[in-house]
């Protein structure tokens, strides 16, 4: 059976959580509410979250999705009231999404399952209303300031039913160090004056 690295899980579940959404994630705020929620519903928790003065929060997760920006796979778009302190978040290549809701599929049912309903319970109520239902959340009444309310449980690698390709693929399209490495091939070439012509006439002697 295949695997994926804990780290590709981890940015696959943003993926999917982002794209489930018609309209984006309007805001960090409610990223890390629904990812929360989702979170706690499932079986499987890719990521650790703490109590803070702004409710359940994931360091964890911002960084991942930090990263999938740096990438390109998520952008910011302006909100409709113009906030320019925050923003939409959005796949940058919707055509993508079938791939992640598959992969998210394969590595957990209950994952997948668990993001979709809490996305169709509360994806348009306002914040006032979410942040209302995350302060009775009992698990964050239960805690304080600093202490961990959720606790990731993922292996160094998850087994899943994708394909040994597929998976490849995804590690690629979702290491870091790999897409600043093709960034910098792309720009280094695109700085460089090639002309097809001369190399067909060196080929030509050869």
């Amino acid at each position: 059976m295949s695997s994926l690295s804990r780290d590709t899980v981890k940015r696959l579940t943003i993926l999917y959580l982002v794209g489930q959404f018609t309209d984006g994630v309007f805001g960090n705020y409610r990223f890390q509410k629904f990812l929360y929620f989702a979170e706690k519903e499932s079986i499987m928790r890719p990521f650790e979250f703490s109590h803070t003065q702004y409710g359940q929060y994931s360091l964890d997760a911002r960084t991942c999705l930090d990263q999938l920006k740096s990438m390109g796979h998520i952008e910011v778009l302006p909100l409709p009231d113009a906030n320019k302190t925050q923003g939409k978040l959005v796949l940058t290549a919707r055509s993508d999404f079938n791939k992640y809701r598959t992969a998210v599929q394969a590595i957990s049912h209950s994952l997948r399952q668990a993001i979709d309903d809490i996305i169709e319970k509360y994806q348009y109520i306002p914040n006032t209303k979410l942040k209302s239902v995350a302060h009775a959340d009992a698990a964050f009444r239960e805690t304080v300031h600093g202490q961990v309310i959720l606790s990731e449980n993922l292996p160094t690698a998850i087994e899943t039913t994708l394909p040994d390709d597929d998976c490849e693929e995804l590690e690629l399209a979702l290491n870091p160090r790999f897409v600043a490495a093709m960034h910098k091939i792309a720009d280094g070439l695109s700085s460089v004056d090639f002309d097809i012509d001369q190399v067909r006439k060196v080929d030509s002697f050869l």
